[in-house]
């Protein structure tokens, strides 16, 4: 699997398979200051990083498995400390993380947290997870079970193989606005595998056509 890159405060980080980069031991997770190498604490990931994100000076990250604690599917780094986060998802792990002011929104194939229906995204925020709407319908069973999250202004944007969450058309990308789901427009004739936003616009690239 190809790193997954996130940068801030002027630094770059990359998250993936590794366990050590530019010959520094460096377990899954990696710093790039602009001279060196360097790893993130001494705590071993055991499992690949699919997702990072920043909320202020914390690091985020999600795994298809269990990380720091069982069961944790992402956890926290502070600049010193491993935090594994959340509740019991049950057997499926978190394949994206994004940030919108103070709230944090994974997605997965997880359909419970804590024993409480959650379908494959959430908020979290402080130890409480909020569901969005219905959630996300099923994914493709060969993925890792969840759709890629990016923020968009007060918007959350979700590219996945899915369609109609929460009752709505929104053939393969929606946005959650705090409410509901929306598509847009008709989507995709196939599912993207990226997605950005900047200056209140959203771009998907993948194998479609239309």
């Amino acid at each position: 699997m190809n790193p997954v890159p996130v940068g801030a405060h002027g630094e770059i980080y990359i998250g993936g398979d590794f366990t050590t980069a530019g010959g520094t031991t460096a377990n899954r997770v990696a710093r790039w200051n602009g001279t060196a190498w360097n790893g993130l604490g001494s705590t071993i990931l055991p499992t690949t990083v699919v997702s990072m994100a920043f909320k202020g000076n914390d690091l985020f990250v999600t795994t298809p498995t269990t990380t720091v604690a069982n069961p944790a599917y992402f956890s926290k780094f502070d600049g010193a400390t491993w935090t594994a986060l959340g509740g019991d998802l049950g057997d499926r792990g978190v394949s994206s993380v994004a940030v919108i002011g103070d709230d944090l929104y994974v997605s997965g194939g997880f359909t419970t947290i804590n024993g409480v229906t959650f379908n494959r995204v959430a908020k979290y925020n402080n130890g409480t997870w909020t569901p969005l709407g219905n959630g996300l319908p099923p994914i493709n069973a060969f993925s890792l079970g969840g759709s890629k999250l990016i923020s968009s202004g007060n918007d959350l944007i979700s590219i996945g193989d899915f369609a109609i969450p929460n009752g709505g058309p929104a053939n393969r990308i929606a946005r959650w606005n705090g409410t509901a789901w929306s598509g847009f427009g008709t989507g995709t004739d196939a599912t993207p595998n990226s997605v950005a936003a900047g200056s209140g616009d959203v771009f998907v690239g993948g194998p479609f056509a239309t």
